[in-house]
């Protein structure tokens, strides 16, 4: 490893220039020989480090006219600073070749080898080459290596690049593109990752984590092994480790505040749903904060403290005895480093776009899980430059410069590009909560404990190098054997109603990835129970909801048995149909026991990840729908069963001797004529009753017919007529015809009523 390479060193990871250069000449190097420095001692304080510095000149000079003038002798224009003066206009494309590709180290420079692959992933995503099965096995699978590998060269020619823009502006403006451009690989990735599909967000939790890890455990641990293997012991500053690890634990309890919040209640005092809604609140509010924390940062270090920086960074930055080579590199003008930074950004954004559209396929077919793809292979590549930047800095013996792009770096991801995710998420209507699982937040805590502890007597050496990757390493291993979150990949769990089970597929309008699809099946307390059911066969649909306008894609499961509790998997292909938005569901066409079908459906969900197309036929269909994510009506096809025969008189047979669904009761007695009330309780219930707060088993429903109740009536009728009634002077009153005088003669005699004879002669006289 050479110690060639640009003055990107001279710039913290956050882009923000933190002290003067001064130029070394060549009759000065004798004193800054490795051999000459002394490892004991801070920086300024080094004798061979002030002697170099009494006889350096300050930038920038003038020459014998008048004019400013750089390292190189170039007259500096007005606006641009001496350090990125190139002494050229416009674009000259040989320099501007020659400049990217010697970047600024030598291991740089041997990123640009990598070059080949960026264009062949390019190649292999848009070009139709090779066999149907080649296309949709092994194409998937090069197209993230090498979209992988290629990420690499891209990368480096952004931080080249953006720090050569950066020296064309001013100051001011150069430092927030520095600071944009430090993170712009990290940022793009998460974008592309958060504008996918919801089950992206497990990835990007786990990414955001393992950037850190990979900064503080990788990265670290080999700038401490490679330094220490060409040093015996190695020193820093402390203003650097204690202002970088103190930071550093802040930002991480920050971040885990919303899994122990939702780890600590879920389940508990509040419901899952809950605790994940106050979860994500809580997301939304950290983020806010470590935004402004990341802002008095960047104020603490170029501002208001930025004179204590440039001391200790100076003095580290004269141990690199060749640094006036660095000075006097061609630089790109202004008209080149835009150019390199629009093709370094549209290589960038290709390569994130491919990965993450690979993602899906190296989960669901590779089975790689998201644990291991987040927290370690994400975060190595898209930090692969500033690795290798840091790493170069260590072998300088710089360790000021390589612990301000380490931790520089983590604090970015913390502070900066974690807040940014989750905002940009929360406008998309995308639930990026700060809920990490709780082994990322565990291994997270401890990494921070570990590297603090290294930071802490402000010296280095290659043992604490070993030991830091030895700790990256099993986290790795665990990583790689951790199984997935619940509901990622596009699996969520969700009730579809009026079928016979539960459904472990995406909520109605939900997402599911191409590739490995998992279903669990329970019983959902609704008839037909999973117990009446023999076989089942799971196909995927997607058009309408009638068999005319549907089309099955493929069958997942053929021929199941069933069972209470079910889990299933199955291959969905990425090149059956195209993603067309809540266009699929799944029919599960189960045989009963009893004979016949039941077909039941899931609710519409879209399938992300699909490279073929729809016929427009059911894409019509789907579009009909207006948006509707419910599924098709379940069928109920089983056979009723038969009546159980009966032979001679059914009611005579004992109650619990008769078999079949209809059942024979003898008469019932007769009600009493009073009924005291007692309690408020069931009357005369016809079977034992409980009281339900979960499903219980399906009752066995039996129809009881009881014999109607026979009984005879008796009555005595009166066929005489009544008397007439007597008049006041003794006759009957009676009127009619002389034989009914004579009929009613044998009668006896009725003696009048004395009281109504004397009133009636009264009212006689009186109306006289």
């Amino acid at each position: 490893m050479s110690s060639s390479r640009h003055h990107d060193r001279h710039t913290h990871h956050s882009g923000i220039r933190l002290f003067k250069r001064r130029p070394v000449g060549p009759e000065q190097e004798d004193s800054l020989e490795r051999g000459a420095v002394n490892h004991n001692v801070d920086g300024p304080q080094s004798p061979p480090l002030q002697e170099a510095t009494s006889q350096d000149e300050k930038l920038p000079t003038h020459n014998n006219e008048g004019q400013r003038v750089n390292a190189q002798g170039h007259r500096v224009s007005r606006g641009i600073q001496p350090d990125g003066e190139s002494g050229r206009r416009w674009f000259h494309p040989w320099h501007f070749l020659r400049i990217c590709f010697r970047s600024s180290s030598t291991a740089s420079k041997y990123t640009n080898f990598l070059w080949p692959f960026t264009i062949a992933a390019m190649i292999l995503f848009y070009a139709d080459v090779g066999s149907s099965e080649w296309r949709e096995g092994r194409r998937h699978l090069w197209i993230f290596i090498t979209s992988y590998i290629g990420m690499v060269p891209a990368a480096n020619l952004v931080g080249f690049a953006g720090q050569e823009l950066a020296r064309k502006i001013p100051k001011v403006i150069g430092v927030i593109l520095e600071t944009t451009f430090g993170s712009i690989v990290e940022i793009i990735l998460f974008m592309v990752l958060i504008t996918g599909p919801q089950s992206n967000v497990p990835i990007i939790r786990a990414a955001i984590l393992g950037s850190i890890l990979a900064n503080l455990l990788f990265c670290l641990g080999l700038c401490f092994f490679v330094g220490g293997i060409f040093w015996p012991q190695q020193t820093f500053h402390e203003a650097i480790s204690e202002v970088g690890s103190n930071l550093m634990l802040v930002a991480a309890v920050g971040l885990v505040i919303p899994t122990v919040y939702y780890n600590s209640l879920a389940g508990g005092r509040l419901t899952q749903t809950a605790a994940e809604t106050e979860s994500l609140r809580i997301s939304r509010g950290a983020a806010i904060i470590l935004l402004v924390a990341f802002l008095v940062y960047v104020w603490f270090q170029s501002r208001s403290h930025h004179g204590l920086y440039e001391d200790i960074l100076e003095a580290d930055e004269e141990r690199d005895h060749d640094r006036h080579k660095d000075l006097q590199k061609p630089k790109l003008t202004f008209t080149e480093a835009v150019v390199a930074v629009a093709i370094a950004l549209t290589f960038v954004s290709f390569m994130a776009v491919f990965l993450v559209k690979e993602i899906e396929y190296m989960v669901g077919e590779r089975h790689i899980s998201d644990a291991f793809l987040g927290l370690i292979l994400v975060p190595i590549v898209e930090k692969a430059a500033e690795h290798l930047t840091a790493i170069d800095e260590a072998y300088d013996n710089q360790m000021n410069f390589a612990l301000s792009h380490v931790l520089g770096a983590s604090i970015q991801t913390a502070l900066l590009n974690t807040p940014l995710v989750v905002l940009v998420g929360w406008g998309l209507g995308r639930d990026m909560s700060l809920n990490f699982e709780l082994f990322d937040a565990v291994v997270l805590i401890l990494a921070i404990i570990v590297v603090g502890n290294f930071l802490r007597d402000e010296k280095s050496d290659y043992l604490e190098g070993a030991l830091c990757v030895f700790v990256y390493i099993l986290i790795a291993v665990s990583a790689w054997y951790y199984p997935d979150p619940e509901n990622s990949t596009g699996t969520a769990s969700a009730e579809q109603s009026g079928s016979n089970s539960t459904l472990a597929v995406p909520a109605a309008g939900g997402t599911l990835a191409a590739g490995k699809v998992t279903i669990t099946f329970e019983d959902d307390g609704k008839s037909p129970s999973i117990s009446e059911l023999s076989t089942y066969t799971v196909q995927l649909m997607v058009g309408g909801n009638t068999d005319s306008n549907s089309l099955p894609l493929t069958t997942i499961v053929t021929n199941g048995e069933w069972s209470s509790s079910l889990t299933i998997s199955g291959t969905v292909t990425a090149g059956l149909a195209g993603n067309t938005a809540n266009g699929f569901y799944f029919k599960i066409t189960s045989v009963a026991t009893a004979g016949g079908t039941y077909i039941s459906y899931s609710d519409r969900f879209t399938m992300s990840g699909m490279t073929g197309t729809t016929p427009a036929e059911y894409t019509s269909a789907v579009t009909s729908l207006g948006g509707a994510t419910a599924g098709p009506a379940a069928v109920n096809q089983i056979a009723a069963a038969p009546a159980a025969a009966i032979t001679g008189d059914p009611y005579t047979i004992p109650y619990y001797l008769q078999t079949g669904l209809m059942k024979f009761a003898p008469m019932q007695p007769v009600p009493p004529t009073a009924i005291t009330a007692k309690t408020y309780t069931p009357l005369y219930p016809t079977s034992a009753y409980s009281l339900a707060t979960t499903y219980l088993p399906l009752p066995s429903i039996t129809t009881t017919q009881t014999q109607a109740q026979t009984f005879s009536v008796s009555s005595i009728e009166n066929t005489i007529a009544a008397l007439p009634a007597p008049t006041a002077d003794g006759s009957d009153n009676a009127g009619g015809t002389n034989s009914k005088k004579e009929k009613r003669a044998a009668d006896p005699p009725v003696e009048p009523d004395p009281k109504k004879r004397h009133l009636a002669n009264f009212l006689a006289r009186w109306k006289d």
